[in-house]
């Protein structure tokens, strides 16, 4: 959806946070207008930076329209496009908790758990065969003979 979007003006409005990845699907995203948003400069937003930087680096995307950081109030006014990692305390993702090897029986439940720590904090996401799963989504597994 959107894949031919090359345009897409969020100026004016009231974001705040940019999630990481929120933009990857807009591959012919070519301008993007962000300005006038109170936009929290944190680690999250340097990501989104540096994706951009990297997947469009011939391309101004933000124009001559230059989001500026709002929160907090050291950076207030400073541009996205001069955030750097100097600017923040960024630490990878540190799996503290992981999930288990377990066996269970036919009709029996399996509960998995995982924690990870890190800033921008980890988003922590479950597939089965490819397939993302929601939170307390149930799944059904079966074997089929020769299959596993």
């Amino acid at each position: 959806m959107f894949m031919g979007l090359n345009l897409l003006d969020l100026s004016h409005n009231m974001i705040r946070n940019i999630p990481p990845g929120i933009f990857d699907s807009l591959t012919s995203l070519s301008i993007l207008y962000l300005d006038h948003n109170p936009l929290t400069c944190d680690c999250n937003i340097l990501l989104f930076v540096n994706a951009l930087k990297k997947n469009h680096p011939q391309l101004d995307v933000f124009e001559n329209f230059e989001p500026s950081c709002h929160f907090p109030v050291e950076m207030r006014e400073k541009s996205l496009k001069e955030l750097t990692e100097n600017d923040f305390h960024c630490t990878p993702p540190d799996v503290i908790v992981v999930p288990e090897n377990k066996t269970v029986f036919v009709g029996e439940e399996l509960q998995l758990s995982c924690k990870a720590v890190g800033d921008p904090e980890p988003l922590i996401t479950w597939a089965k065969d490819d397939i993302y799963l929601e939170l307390g989504q149930r799944v059904q597994v079966r074997l089929f003979q020769g299959i596993r």
